[in-house]
Formats: structure tokens, C-alpha cells, sequence
């Protein structure tokens, strides 16, 4: 496998399972000797997932002194309806264009629509590598992780957070396990910026059925099959979701 760079940017929506993020970054550095330069959470306000944000940001800091650890917080507790699950993929959109190329995404943290939502984002946008972390038993990981919880509301709280984790073995164990866990790259097979341009500007505005016609008579019935528009004549009509998509990758394309 053939990487551009030996230092990257990943992004990462976080739940409550902070380990998958050291897990990938541990696992590209090994097998590939990839360095994480910047390092990039998505998060909800929940405090669980902020405390579990500074114990990924201290645990990257400690290993990789030089990587950039950010953050980006959604006014929400949780993403639990398609408006908001939207407006995550606006912002994950957003990120992507502004991250620093090599670009990684993982896939394992949060709910499983944002799951999907990043890895479709990913292929539109064309990063380098999508990424899922798969522990062999999740159940014995749950455990530990809701044993060493009280842990990790201690180390947030902490006046230095960084001095905590050096200090504990055993979130030091939790965050860099033994490489016993697999690590799958999703496959994807994105599309030239061009093409993406140009369907985001008539997905999001609307527009001539002639301004889609160069990609194939078929594209355009599977715009309407997915319910991103509607034909009236020559005139291309992007529905509500149609608009919602185009304007988010717009965003990040143009």
C-alpha cells in the first residue's frame, strides 16, 4: 500500500469510545510508519464525549508531541434526527476541504448514520483513506472502558490533564492496546472535482437538464431515483434533500 506522505490530517467523529482514535493512529504508524499531524474531532455536547475528546487529545499529545489535536463541538447532546444528522454532514464537509492533504477519515466513533454520512462525504470529496476499527471482542472493550470511566471524568476535570494520563497506566493500556485489533479500509471510488462541482451548484440551485446531460442520460435517472431531483421539461428541480446535499458539498468544492 502506497501513502503520499508520512504525516497526515484524520478526522474522526467521536462517541464514547475515544480508544478507536489512538487505535488507527497506533496502527498507521506501525504497519506504514504514518505520522498524525493533525488530528481533528467531531463532537456532540454531551459530557461524556468532551470528556473522552481531551483523553484522545492528551493521549496524541503524549505519543506525538508535534500533532495538532482540534476539536469542533455541534450544538447538540446527540444526533439523533436527519436535520441534525445534516447539519453534521455540512460540517464534516466543511472540515474535509480545510484539513491538510493527506486526508484519513474514521468511521468508528458516534452513531452509525454519521458512520455512513462521513464515509459518503469521504468518497465525494476524495481523501486518501476511510478507515474502520473492529476490536475482536467489543464486549470485554465496553467493560474496561465503563470501569475506567470515572477515570476519565477525572483526568477532563484535571488541572493537567497531560501529567494525569502520564501518571496512569491503565488509560495509557486503554487508549494503545496490543495490536490485537483488525483495522479495515473502506473502499471508494470518488469522482472527478469537476463532475462534483457541477452537480452540487444544479443539486443546490437547480438548473438546465443540459448543464447534467455530458454525464449520461442513466445519471440523471439516478438523481431522480434517489429522490435528489425532479425533471419538469428541460429543467432540472433539486428537491429538499437534493438541496441539503448539493449545498454541503458545494460548500466544500467550491
Amino acid at each position: 500500500m502506497q501513502y503520499l506522505s508520512s504525516h497526515y490530517s484524520l478526522l474522526a467523529p467521536l462517541g464514547l469510545s475515544p480508544p478507536v482514535v489512538t487505535e488507527l493512529i497506533q496502527y498507521l504508524d506501525w504497519q506504514y510508519g504514518l505520522k498524525p499531524k493533525t488530528v481533528e474531532l467531531i463532537l456532540t455536547k454531551d459530557k461524556r464525549v468532551q470528556e473522552g475528546a481531551k483523553l484522545v487529545e492528551v493521549a496524541v499529545k503524549d505519543r506525538y508531541p508535534k500533532a495538532k489535536v482540534v476539536s469542533l463541538t455541534l450544538d447538540y447532546e446527540d444526533i439523533v434526527d436527519e436535520s441534525v444528522a445534516f447539519d453534521f454532514m455540512r460540517a464534516a464537509a466543511s472540515e474535509i476541504a480545510n484539513l491538510e492533504k493527506p486526508i484519513y477519515l474514521l468511521i468508528s466513533g458516534g452513531r452509525k448514520n454519521v458512520s455512513v454520512e462521513v464515509a459518503l462525504i469521504g468518497q465525494v470529496l476524495a481523501v486518501s483513506g476511510i478507515y474502520h476499527v473492529v476490536m475482536p471482542d467489543v464486549k470485554v472493550v465496553n467493560i474496561e472502558l465503563e470501569r475506567l470511566r470515572p477515570k476519565i471524568e477525572e483526568l477532563a476535570s484535571s488541572d493537567d490533564p497531560l501529567n494525569y494520563y502520564r501518571g496512569s497506566k491503565e488509560l495509557q493500556n486503554l487508549m494503545y492496546p496490543p495490536l490485537t485489533y483488525s483495522v479495515m479500509r473502506i473502499p471508494m471510488l470518488p469522482l472527478p472535482y469537476s463532475v462534483i462541482r457541477r452537480v452540487a451548484r444544479v443539486l443546490s440551485e437547480g438548473g438546465s437538464k443540459s448543464e447534467l446531460e455530458g454525464l449520461g442520460e442513466d445519471y440523471i435517472a439516478v438523481l431522480r431515483f434517489s429522490g435528489l431531483i425532479q425533471v419538469s421539461g428541460g429543467k432540472i428541480i433539486p428537491t429538499d434533500l437534493g438541496k441539503t446535499i448539493g449545498g454541503a458539498i458545494r460548500e466544500a468544492v467550491e
